[in-house]
């Protein structure tokens, strides 16, 4: 009878606990680089309609970023819905355009990191080429679609 293991033995359960520690670290990082490229950006979504509540299929949607000179677009599907995904933080300018309406323009629209926040655009009937602008401080966006509490720390006050 032996009082130690054989030698295969140990080596066997060496090489299993590295490769399982391994495995564990790997599955760690690609978590952790995961969940780091998810909370990078914001998305931006909602729906177009007219005055009586009606949703605008077709219209265009595009987000402007001057500061980094970021410009993506969106069309709304038939139920008058748009979204943007992977937004970088900052203030934008959403502007939205459909035919036999009048285009407009909303201007201070604050994005924070991981932020989906919902914003819904009226549009106002008339000819092609009148601008509705709406400016303000901030353009209020909700969201909707979680129950979290957060601060973001921007650039600016570090």
């Amino acid at each position: 009878m032996r009082l130690f293991p054989t030698r295969s033995f140990v080596s066997h359960r060496s090489m299993f606990l590295f490769c399982f520690a391994l495995a564990l670290t790997l599955t760690w990082g690609a978590s952790a680089a995961f969940a780091q490229a998810q909370a990078t950006a914001a998305d931006l979504r909602g729906f177009v309609r007219d005055q009586q509540g009606a949703v605008i299929a077709g219209a265009t949607v595009t987000v402007r970023n001057p500061e980094i000179n970021l410009s993506r677009t969106a069309t709304t599907n038939d139920e008058g819905f748009y979204q943007i995904v992977q937004l970088p933080p900052g203030a934008y300018e959403v502007s939205v355009e459909a035919p036999n309406f009048k285009r407009a323009v909303l201007t201070d629209v604050v994005l924070t990191v991981g932020q989906r926040a919902d914003l819904d655009i009226p549009l106002e009937v008339g000819a092609i080429g009148e601008t509705v602008t709406v400016t303000g401080a901030t353009t209020e966006v909700v969201e909707t679609s979680r129950t979290a509490v957060s601060n973001t720390i921007e650039e600016v006050r570090i």
